[in-house]
């Protein structure tokens, strides 16, 4: 616990009256010299929550008077002192105060005496001790939107909050913090920054930096302070806070760039031609605007959602059974599960009544809703979807997958076999025969990795040896095949009626699934040399040949997806570019760069001719189509 002491009778502020009395206390310039000395070492006696500690002495007590007592009063209700009155005895030469606050504030403290016959004016005037942090809490959320001449900045206010203060720099983040009772003029050089922002008296939890240049990199750090201009340390959302490069929005330059100080890798959900939907490690589930008007393009549809831990598998985003609009279905590295509305990102339920499922999730969270499900699934589960939840448990034995009520989140049954490793890559419904197919890792001891589960009761169809599997299971609608790929870079095709494996090929490690094609299927292979191939599978003989006559080179390529009106594909890469490949020919025919560093798999709004891509630099990008 951190004291501070008091000497010499109760501190006061600036213009605060301590009257002189006939023995108790110090002379009126002793109090003149504590009112007004700087804000650090008078005034601002430092706090912490919930136990902090000031004292005060009541003075030296020279004087012959009766035992008398004083009843300490203090202005504020949240405030404590110790004791509650003093007993006062002849020539007494000191008596401690102990003052405690669990907020910033200032407390007046008074000392009400009961008279002594024939004396008065035993002890001081009512004096003024400010509680202010030492440092205080951080903004929350600090994320910023790029663009024309432009970039804003948002976050969210803690408690303790009287105004904030912003640094920009284009020499790298800003190296300097402001000092402690200090209050910045705009345009103050503190190190390698200027403060281009500082309020009090206000709870604007945002500010649009303008008058930018395009394409130049601007770094920000927000620290927050009291009305005492106590800063917060200003390392939000680390220590590198964020940047953003305005830009003009002509094409190659991107329509905007969301920054989020963290690595935003997860390939983005879009809800056409209205929002995009993405995570990062700051916890944090976000939207950002897709609209026309270009002053609202690229905006935060509602401030991030942060989870009890990092999302790191993508999510869909899906209307459920019985409710109005789309709900967001996540999982995070918490163990938790949440449904979240899309168009408000609050909280509809958190599964398992808040419990966590498992150490964490890490595959992408599966569903299978009603409304596309067949009469025996609707039997079994009336007017409820089922939400699928695979965990990555600590250990390689005891995992399990979960499905939960769409209506309350609520456990509905548990497949948990006896030995089953973790699960990254996320279930295939096979809504027809009602069945999940899930891919786990083999426990280092050829366990299970391909597991089919009923997905009416929970219980286990069958299972097969294959190998670790990381990577999600997809549907090829042609062939009505399961698609699986294995860490080693093995490919398979199931029939999902039979459950036969029908073909089997090694395309080489992968960085992301095989992406279905109708008998066939394009590969990201891992390399080196990194390269994007498209393969057709013969239906008659499960034969696998490549389509393009040579594969096309990509330095670390990501995972696809397809423009079919255009027939493009697009994918993103190590070195920081989305290449457009032409389905009919292989050829690499465009590059738009993004960043210096690996990009994620981009996304594609079909309705707002749009591509999206977050990438390992912070940010998430959205460029116009088609690529000029």
């Amino acid at each position: 616990m951190d004291r501070r002491r008091i000497r010499g009778g109760f501190r006061v502020e600036p213009g605060g009256r301590y009257r002189k009395s006939s023995g108790l206390g110090r002379q009126r310039a002793d109090a003149q010299r504590a009112s007004h000395g700087s804000p650090d070492q008078s005034r601002c006696l430092r706090w912490r929550p919930a136990g902090f500690q000031v004292t005060g002495h009541a003075g030296n007590l020279v004087s012959n008077h009766a035992t008398f007592t004083a009843n300490v009063a203090l202005s504020s209700s949240t405030a404590t002192t110790t004791p509650l009155s003093l007993l006062i005895p002849n020539r007494t030469p000191q008596i401690t105060l102990q003052i405690s606050d669990t907020v910033a504030e200032d407390v007046l403290v008074s000392l009400n005496e009961t008279p002594v016959p024939g004396l008065s004016g035993l002890v001081p005037a009512s004096g003024t001790i400010t509680f202010a942090p030492t440092a205080l809490v951080e903004a929350g959320v600090l994320t910023a939107v790029s663009g024309p001449n432009t970039n804003t900045l948002l976050w969210n206010n803690p408690v303790v909050h009287d105004g904030a203060l912003v640094l920009r720099s284009t020499a790298g983040v800003p190296n300097t913090a402001p000092s402690n009772g200090v209050n910045y003029s705009i345009g103050a050089v503190l190190g390698n920054a200027t403060v281009v922002y500082n309020d009090m008296q206000s709870f604007a939890p945002r500010m649009t930096d303008q008058g930018l240049t395009n394409g130049t990199r601007y770094y920000y750090r927000v620290f927050n302070h009291d009305k005492y201009f106590i800063y917060s340390a200003g390392n939000v959302p680390s220590s590198s806070g964020v940047f953003s490069e305005p830009t003009s929005r002509v094409a190659p330059a991107p329509l905007y760039c969301y920054s989020v100080g963290f690595p935003t890798l997860i390939q983005p959900v879009t809800e056409l031609n209205t929002a995009v939907y993405s995570a990062s490690n700051s916890y944090g589930v976000s939207a950002n605007l897709t609209s026309g008007t270009v002053s609202l393009d690229g905006q935060e549809r509602w401030r991030p959602r942060i989870l009890s831990g990092a999302a790191q598998g993508r999510f869909p985003v899906v209307p459920l059974q019985g409710q109005t609009g789309n709900y967001i279905l996540v999982g995070d590295q918490a163990g938790k599960a949440y449904a979240l509305d899309s168009s408000t990102g609050s909280t509809f339920w958190t599964g398992n009544g808040g419990t966590a499922l498992g150490s964490a999730i890490q595959a992408q969270v599966g569903v299978q809703l009603y409304a596309y499900a067949n009469a025996a699934f609707r039997t079994a589960n009336p007017n409820r979807d089922l939400v699928l939840v695979a965990t990555r448990n600590s250990s390689s034995t005891n995992n399990k997958l979960y499905a939960l009520s769409s209506v309350d989140g609520s456990v509905v049954w548990t497949y948990a076999p006896a030995a089953m490793d973790i699960a990254s890559g996320g279930v295939l419904v096979d809504y027809a025969n009602n069945r999940i197919w899930l891919g786990v890792r083999a426990g280092g001891v050829n366990q299970p990795s391909l597991h089919v589960i009923n997905s009416l009761t929970g219980a286990p169809v069958t299972t097969f040896q294959l190998g670790d599997i990381d990577l999600p299971i997809n549907r090829d609608s042609q062939s009505n095949q399961a698609y699986v790929t294995t860490n080693a870079g093995m490919a398979y095709g199931y029939d999902l009626n039979s459950m036969a494996q029908r073909w089997s090929f090694n395309t080489g490690v992968l960085n992301a699934y095989i992406f279905p094609t109708g008998n066939g299927f394009i590969a990201s292979i891992k390399g080196p040399p990194g390269q994007v191939q498209w393969y057709a599978v013969n239906p008659s003989n499960g034969q696998v040949t490549p389509v393009w006559a040579t594969p096309v080179s990509i330095s670390g390529p990501t995972g696809i997806r397809i423009d079919y009106v255009n027939q493009k594909v697009f994918v993103g890469s190590s070195d920081g570019k989305v290449h457009q490949i032409d389905i009919a020919t292989g050829v690499d025919q465009k590059q738009v760069t993004v960043s210096t560093q690996q990009l994620g798999t981009p996304t594609i709004d079909t309705t707002a001719n749009r591509l999206t891509v977050g990438g390992m630099d912070g940010r998430l990008c959205a460029f116009q189509l088609p690529l000029p």
